[in-house]
């Protein structure tokens, strides 16, 4: 399983800017470039793919098992929405994440609304304190490559 976090330097990410990255990437590194469902979910042939993105990150997943994906800067939701979704009081981006990585894995946006998320395996990526990334499969998640890479898909050191 290997996990592309693509930072653009320069600017945010904008919506619909990932089928592009998207190919560039695949190019770059014999990936197979996904179809996308009516939905706007990217599908393979030969595994999976989730896509996220947030501000100037956006992650892409690729994987042989069902995987969905989200990232989200860290920052503070309203209390709003938070009633009225009912996220967790205390890490509300978290909750975020998870049911939006369900959302992806499943391609079923009704998740965004249901608390109870216990039958999927949940994985949290610690890349940057500022960014909450978390992966949802309906089977454990295996040992995660992360190859960090700029807007022009060249290696960025880790340590920076």
């Amino acid at each position: 399983m290997k996990l592309y976090i693509i930072q653009n330097l320069n600017s945010h990410w904008k919506n619909n800017s990932s089928k592009n990255i998207i190919t560039k990437l695949a190019h770059k590194f014999n990936l197979e470039i996904p179809q996308y469902k009516e939905t706007g979910k990217p599908i393979l042939n030969t595994g999976y793919i989730s896509i996220s993105h947030s501000n100037q990150f956006l992650v892409v997943i690729y994987s042989n098992q069902p995987i969905g994906i989200d990232c989200e800067i860290i920052r503070p939701i309203q209390q709003s929405l938070i009633d009225k979704l009912k996220l967790d009081k205390l890490n509300p981006i978290l909750d975020w994440c998870k049911r939006e990585s369900v959302i992806k894995l499943l391609d079923d946006k009704s998740y965004l609304l249901k608390k109870e998320l216990n039958e999927y395996y949940f994985e949290t990526v610690s890349f940057n304190p500022l960014l909450c990334i978390v992966l949802a499969s309906n089977k454990a998640i295996p040992t995660i490559e992360i190859i960090h890479l700029d807007s022009e898909l060249n290696f960025i050191n880790l340590t920076q």
